[in-house]
């Protein structure tokens, strides 16, 4: 099987639990991608290849398509985010990945091709080297990647690769859809005949929980967490400073919260930390989440829903891409409050954190989905939907 992603953790983390699971079973895998996501999977053990494509408009790396770093905070736009999605994943992403991809194909010769759900790339390889291939959804509402924003673009990369037009979209999901979240979470619309919904697993704890994390106890101060994820956080501007000022502010009602910033920033830009706040590049998610009382996040669909399977209470904070979709499925199933991050302040964060850690509720309804997904069948379902596809080379219909 030949797994391929684009972009970054984000894209290849929903997958892996999959991966692993194909693994355990014998088959042989083999990863396409770039960046630290890739690095990561070959820490896992993975044989890795390297996709860096370089774009014909910009000469920048279209692996990465959404490449941040400005440092600006640009007021959130549905229509930018959509526009985002079909020039730069399907046009410029899609069109330079599928001939390289297809050339990965040819030479690996494998069963069937696995990959994230904007990889159009990894999906026209697939198709011009006539294999079937399966997706994996890594968007948690849904509803981002539509057949009507990214139809146009896809079928003027098909045309270019002299493949049949393709109006609604349907080589998205044309053989096998997996979707590692809760089905409640979906907005409506977003499931197919060939969906089918697993558990979703959370990331294991591959290194030690720091020392600092690991001495609280549970009589301890509620602890909140924060983060703006790993893209996004190099482009927000001042967020983080009123996010850590909200923190700050919560001192007073007896709360701790710890800011992670991300690989690129560095945590002494943001001056001394306040008492009862650090400010860290990195820590595991596994190792934050079970001592945490809240989460504050950009609305990314791994952080969210790492939330939902602790039990937590979230701020979220949407900046773009599936953010503001993820933030309204938030809202609709009273798992947290919704923060808009220009008009945000210091008293709106700690406001909203006062109310989801004091009202049960939010906890209550993150309970409810996390028992919902619980009852979902695992990984090894999916093996066995892949090992069927790979055999009869036919779309995967649930039921």
């Amino acid at each position: 099987m030949l797994v391929s992603f684009v972009g970054g953790r984000g894209h290849l983390d929903p997958m892996l639990p999959i991966v692993d699971a194909v693994r355990d079973v014998g088959h042989e895998i083999e990863i396409a991608g770039s960046g630290r996501a890739l690095t990561a999977a070959a820490r896992l053990g993975y044989r890795t290849v390297e996709t860096v494509v370089a774009s014909q408009r910009t000469g920048a790396e279209v692996n990465a398509p959404g490449a941040r770093g400005t440092g600006t905070l640009a007021v959130p736009d549905r229509g930018r985010d959509a526009w985002e999605l079909a020039e730069l994943f399907v046009r410029r992403a899609g069109a330079a990945r599928a001939p390289v991809i297809a050339e990965h194909c040819r030479a690996l010769q494998p069963d069937i091709v696995l990959c994230d759900e904007v990889d159009v790339g990894a999906m026209l390889a697939a198709e011009l080297t006539g294999r079937p291939h399966a997706t994996v959804a890594v968007t948690a509402a849904g509803s981002f990647v539509r057949p009507e924003v990214v139809g146009p673009a896809l079928d003027e990369v098909r045309a270019g690769l002299g493949l049949p037009p393709d109006p609604t979209a349907a080589m998205l999901h044309r053989y096998l859809t997996l979707m590692p979240f809760p089905p409640s979470f979906h907005d409506a619309g977003v499931v197919r005949p060939t969906s089918h919904t697993i558990r979703p697993e959370l990331a294991p704890l591959t290194s030690p929980v720091p020392d600092w994390l690991a001495a609280r106890g549970p009589g301890d101060r509620p602890l909140v967490y924060a983060t703006l994820g790993t893209d996004f956080n190099t482009e927000s501007g001042d967020l983080f400073d009123r996010l850590i000022a909200g923190l700050a502010a919560l001192e007073a009602d007896g709360v701790d919260g710890v800011v992670t910033v991300g690989g690129d920033l560095e945590p002494a830009v943001f001056g001394p930390a306040p008492t009862n706040v650090r400010i860290e590049r990195y820590v595991p998610q596994a190792a934050l989440l079970p001592r945490c009382a809240a989460v504050i996040s950009h609305g990314g669909s791994g952080t969210v829903m790492g939330a939902v399977l602790h039990g937590l209470a979230q701020v979220v904070v949407p900046l773009g891409a599936d953010q503001p979709h993820n933030a309204d499925r938030c809202r609709t199933l009273g798992l947290g409050v919704v923060l808009d991050p220009i008009a945000l302040r210091a008293d709106d964060v700690r406001r909203a954190v006062s109310d989801v850690v004091v009202d049960p509720g939010y906890r209550e309804a993150a309970a409810r989905l996390a028992a919902e997904a619980a009852e979902l069948p695992g990984p090894a379902h999916a093996v066995a939907l892949l090992e069927r596809l790979a055999v009869e080379r036919a779309p995967v219909t649930a039921g």
